[in-house]
């Protein structure tokens, strides 16, 4: 059996049989759940991890405590819903907690850690505590001197965030962990970073937020203003010191308008003792417009420490509630964003488009996508058309069991381009497909479009390819059928007369070959530590690189290469014969 299928599956890894195949007796398989669509239970083990209880199930995830079989720490895994084809934005909220959330490392928010994983999922720090919504909301209210507290080790983590180019867009309570007093900052589901696409903005109309938090440019649909999170911090603190939101709490998209229109209600009016110096604060991180709110999360955090400097004027001194009927019939304010917004920058680097199905040509795809990027120096973009919606309660769940399918196929794709540094884009699109493909080609100004065959008649195939062709001029390249076939036609040509293009798949298929043999040695040593004495075949037969190197000393022109790598390759084996 290959051990590197540890989500409990029969059948071979692929990745892993390029390698090497080794056995254990029956019996010495971790239990693990038979589908990804059923909640995992406590025991239940997931890759290096064992389930210990579930902490949380939302809307876009549940969330578990589990212990590193590795590291025996104590982490929290956020495993995302799978029904990625009927409600796409399922892996774009996933999509951008993962890809932002492993860049960030401070000590107010979160950490993340990096594993290969066999499906979609982001390993946490476990942070014990509960969330602020314990202590705040209807009738129950903090203290200014512990609030103030909370709101500066959050402001600490906001400026953090937004010298790294990161908006976080969805503070609330729910999202801040209290752990002994200390906080830490989660969930970036809906997160901007200035380097990357902000897919949520691309392929969805609809204003994100939760309601009650949002700031007014979010609810026009701008998510490139920093000084959104200063206005949700702003509630947060209005609502620990009274207890109340500033504006109704509803969910409401006309309730949720208001915020465009009036000016929230002072907190002096609900708490009328409150100090006028910490109203001019508040209003101010609530103001409409964000160029009249604190230029940064250190102001706003300067003030309330330096209360003696805050100049009280008329809105510090406001008690009365204002007229929120007749605020409705007012015209809604409205926003301009500068050019010079950092969060407008786009990369010069040349873009790549691949058209990926859930079947086995995407992997052409991909090998196709990985050789043209590494040759290029530019960036990825993999593009799945998603059929129109049905409301058919069978199609509905015949799609959900293929999301899952398409989430797991699409996480293997996003390794596969990690390994050279390169973090490809995904995107999820609903519409006709030769109509989709060309419009996102455009919008990236693409210097090359990737296509493959599908066993699918008009998906992908021949039809769709002519019209994509006819409709861009972008080049268009159909994916090739077997990779890696160049390495094995190099023999008897000299080195220095290889072309750019053999080279890149020499670097392709040593790369992959590495991380598959550091992936198996770290399998191997994962079932050693689950079961010490299980008895371990090893079998080098099948090793792709054992293979290639073995022919490459039998020629005159390869056999230098070949001395440098040998001992590389030897001493990886080496390792794991010691090891059992």
């Amino acid at each position: 059996m290959v051990l590197s299928n540890w989500n409990g599956r029969k059948g071979k890894s692929k990745e892993t049989l390029l390698i090497i195949r080794y056995r254990l007796p029956a019996g010495n398989v971790p239990n693990s759940v038979d589908t990804d669509m059923e909640p995992l239970q406590p025991g239940d083990r997931l890759d290096g991890f064992v389930i210990e209880s579930s902490l949380y199930d939302g809307a876009m995830a549940r969330i578990y405590r589990s212990r590193d079989l590795l590291t025996d720490e104590v982490v929290a895994l956020k495993i995302p819903f799978g029904d990625i084809i009927n409600t796409p934005i399922l892996f774009y909220h996933y999509q951008n907690e993962e890809r932002i959330g492993r860049l960030l490392n401070h000590p107010h928010v979160v950490r993340f850690f990096h594993r290969n994983r066999s499906r979609q999922y982001i390993i946490q720090e476990y942070v014990p505590g509960n969330d602020l919504r314990k202590f705040i909301g209807r009738k129950k209210k903090l203290e200014f001197s512990r609030a103030c507290a909370i709101i500066l080790q959050i402001a600490d983590a906001l400026t953090y965030l937004h010298g790294c180019g990161v908006i976080h867009l969805d503070l609330k309570p729910e999202n801040i962990i209290l752990s002994n007093e200390w906080v830490k900052l989660i969930d970036f589901g809906l997160a901007v970073k200035a380097t990357l696409p902000d897919l949520l903005a691309e392929d969805f109309s609809s204003p994100h937020g939760t309601p009650f938090y949002i700031a007014p440019e979010q609810v026009a649909g701008i998510r490139c203003e920093p000084r959104s999170d200063i206005y949700s911090l702003g509630v947060i603190l209005f609502e620990m010191l009274t207890g109340h939101l500033p504006f109704p709490r509803s969910t409401k998209l006309s309730d949720t308008r208001l915020r465009l229109k009036s000016d929230p209600v002072p907190p002096r009016y609900y708490e009328p003792e409150l100090d006028p110096k910490i109203q001019e604060i508040l209003l101010k991180a609530l103001a409409k417009k964000p160029e009249e709110r604190f230029e940064s999360a250190d102001d706003f955090a300067y003030d309330l420490q330096h209360l003696e400097q805050v100049q009280v004027t008329e809105r510090g001194r406001r008690i009365k509630k204002p007229c929120w009927f007749l605020a409705r019939l007012k015209p809604a304010v409205s926003f301009s964003l500068g050019t010079s917004n950092p969060f407008f920058s786009l990369s010069d680097k040349p873009q790549l488009l691949g058209a990926v199905i859930d079947d086995d040509s995407a992997d052409n795809v991909v090998e196709s996508l990985r050789r043209r990027v590494l040759m290029l120096g530019g960036e990825v973009t993999l593009l799945t058309v998603l059929e129109e919606e049905d409301d058919s309660h069978f199609l509905k769940y015949g799609r959900e069991v293929a999301g899952e399918h398409l989430r797991n196929r699409l996480e293997h794709f996003v390794q596969r381009f990690r390994r050279y540094n390169i973090d490809p884009t995904i995107r999820l699109i609903r519409g006709n497909a030769t109509d989709v493909i060309c419009s996102v080609a455009r919008q990236l100004h693409a210097v090359c479009v990737v296509l493959g065959p599908s066993r699918k008649p008009g998906l992908f195939g021949s039809s769709v390819v002519k019209k994509v062709t006819a409709k861009i001029e972008t080049e268009v390249l159909i994916a090739e059928t077997r990779p890696h076939t160049l390495v094995w036609t190099m023999q008897g040509l000299a080195i220095d007369r290889l072309s750019e293009e053999q080279v890149i798949a020499i670097d392709i298929f040593l790369v992959d070959g590495w991380f598959n043999h550091v992936s198996w040695l770290a399998d191997l040593a994962l079932s050693l530590l689950l079961d010490s004495g299980a008895e371990v075949e090893l079998d080098s037969k099948h090793c792709l690189i054992g293979k290639w190197l073995s022919e490459l000393r039998k020629d005159p022109y390869w056999q230098r290469v070949a001395r440098h790598l040998d001992p590389v390759h030897l001493e990886l084996h080496a390792v794991a014969e010691k090891m059992v």
